[in-house]
């Protein structure tokens, strides 16, 4: 129980940070409306995540973090047709640039919204669960 409750407040801070990130995803700022997301998001991840794993083993690590994001997009996807506190829309990335370090400015369809907002989701997951451990 406690580390399904962790993984779900996992969730919730990375569902929190895309949608800081990432102009295009957005979901009213109520805990509630978060926890109904991370909860639906925990419960597919947990029964459709290992399933494809489990066809996806003779493949390489990369393979299991691509399904993750797969399936973390299909649900955002699906989420935006049954919860409307979720907007997902298109918006004109600026871009970014440091040091050494540049993305140049790109229009981001719904599409590559939900796969950003998945990425920043997985990763999030990724890194609150390695520290965690």
């Amino acid at each position: 129980m406690k580390s399904q409750l962790r993984s779900i407040l996992i969730i919730t801070a990375g569902i929190y940070i895309s949608t800081r990130i990432i102009d295009g995803f957005k979901i009213a700022f109520d805990w509630q409306t978060f926890a109904i997301v991370a909860g639906i998001i925990f419960v597919v991840h947990s029964l459709v995540g290992p399933i494809a794993k489990a066809l996806l083993i003779p493949f390489s690590f990369v393979s299991s973090h691509i399904i993750d994001i797969l399936v973390i997009s299909a649900t955002l996807y699906g989420l935006t047709f049954f919860i409307p506190q979720i907007s997902i829309n298109a918006y004109q990335f600026q871009g970014l640039a440091t040091a050494n370090f540049v993305i140049p400015p790109v229009y981001m369809n719904k599409p590559m919204v939900i796969v950003a907002a998945a990425v920043v989701i997985g990763l999030t997951q990724f890194v609150l669960n390695w520290l965690s451990d």
